[in-house]
């Protein structure tokens, strides 16, 4: 009988996607390896996947806190936008004072790479996880994280391309939650110590995002114990919305 992603246990591992933080026009998407992180079918990524700003400082706004640490608000930040497109050019303003950081510039989507029955495959786009998926303050966090994995190693694409800082099969990498620090211009981190911290959204931290996936999709296994998604036929007839209808649904518009 198919195995569905329903089947699978907590913590298995599937490979789901590709992406590079490769910013070259020739550099090819590597597979991206996530853990089954709950029952309903969440996912995050084993390893962190890239070091990028949350979000740009906004020189023109005349709120001083996003003036000189950018905007710690996630729907309204880069990080967020990138993370859910499939375009080689996909910055749009999201507010009159919204800028693209310099790590982005070259950078295409994240869903780039992606096949297009991948992307169908997801509900609710791709996330930054909230804090409280990672620790256990109000009982709703992640199964996977009550045993293990809360620190990321670097992925081998990550470690290829910031190689001058050191990391290591071994390191642990910090990253960004979507979740801000309440009453500061900062945002939740998990730092390479495991622990909760913060940082402002125009400085540098690991990405290691999460995705809902169907649950009634079919898996294969491989030689290596690793699941594959079984590719399905995507109807292409669907209505596209476009960037004004997705602003307007999220009430930035």
């Amino acid at each position: 009988m198919d195995r569905k992603i329903k089947d699978l246990k907590v913590g298995t591992r599937l490979q789901f996607g590709r992406y590079t933080c490769d910013p070259s026009p020739n550099a090819a998407g590597v597979p991206i390896i996530w853990l089954k992180a709950s029952p309903n079918c969440d996912f995050i990524s084993e390893y962190a996947l890239d070091s990028l700003v949350f979000d740009a400082r906004e020189r023109g706004s005349p709120i001083n806190d996003h003036k000189w640490y950018g905007n710690n608000t996630y729907e309204l930040s880069n990080i967020y936008q990138f993370l859910n497109s499939e375009d080689a050019v996909w910055f749009h303003n999201m507010h009159e004072y919204d800028v693209l950081h310099g790590d982005y510039a070259n950078r295409r989507g994240f869903l780039y790479a992606f096949e297009p029955y991948e992307i169908a495959a997801i509900s609710g786009g791709v996330q930054l996880p909230e804090f409280n998926d990672i620790f256990n303050v109000y009982g709703s966090n992640f199964a996977l994280f009550k045993r293990k994995g809360i620190r990321p190693h670097p992925s081998q694409d990550f470690r290829n391309r910031f190689w001058r800082e050191g990391y290591e099969a071994s390191s642990y990498v910090s990253y960004w939650t979507s979740t801000p620090k309440e009453a500061s211009t900062r945002v939740h981190v998990v730092g390479r110590d495991g622990y909760g911290s913060s940082a402002e959204p125009a400085h540098r931290a690991g990405l290691r995002p999460k995705c809902r996936i169907s649950g009634d999709l079919i898996v294969d296994i491989t030689a290596d114990g690793v699941y594959t998604l079984r590719a399905f036929e995507v109807d292409d007839t669907e209505e596209v919305y476009s960037d004004d209808d997705l602003f307007s649904f999220l009430g930035l518009r």
